[in-house]
């Protein structure tokens, strides 16, 4: 199975070219995020005393979705651009059996396929968080969620519990009688 992936991959060098096409619309979506911010700002400034409540609202909000995802763009870039250069370095061609030769480094394939899958995972998970910790409105609901399953109360014995869901469990010492 590994060969065969490898094969329709690496064939006739086709990684290098979707990394660089992938970097390339990156570079472009950063742009794009970079007009949406100005233009929502200067829209939002436009509007103001000038129209219903509701329509600046939903300039506002576009233009709050617009900053954060600024952040979550560029650290995507700054993720991907390094995962790229893991990749190029260790396989930049491939040679007529459909081994990778490498630039700097030599990785074997599994271990490249395994940097590729954890790396956008774990930047897929942490520019989520990203984005709801960036994102106002996002960033107030998740503290109201978090308070709703994850509270810590004293009690009157000294004792400090944490509440998820319905369980109640003991976070801290118990100094009883």
């Amino acid at each position: 199975m590994v060969t065969i992936v490898q094969e329709q991959l690496s064939k006739a060098g086709y990684h290098v070219a979707c990394l660089i096409a992938i970097f390339i619309f990156d570079i472009f979506t950063i742009i794009m995020n970079s007009i949406a911010v100005r233009y929502c700002g200067r829209k939002f400034e436009q509007l103001q005393g000038k129209t219903t409540l509701n329509a600046r609202y939903q300039v506002k909000e576009a233009c709050d979705i617009a900053n954060a995802m600024q952040h979550v763009y560029i650290g995507s870039f700054i993720f991907k651009s390094l995962i790229f250069t893991i990749v190029i370095g260790s396989c930049y061609k491939v040679n007529s059996s459909y081994d990778c030769e490498p630039f700097w480094f030599s990785l074997p394939f599994e271990y490249l396929e395994l940097i590729y899958v954890l790396g956008f995972t774990a930047a897929s998970m942490a520019l989520s968080i990203c984005f709801m910790l960036m994102h106002p409105r996002l960033r107030r609901k998740a503290a109201i969620l978090r308070q709703k399953f994850w509270t810590e109360e004293y009690t009157d014995k000294g004792m400090v519990t944490g509440q998820v869901g319905d369980m109640e469990r003991p976070i801290g010492p118990y100094y009883g009688p």
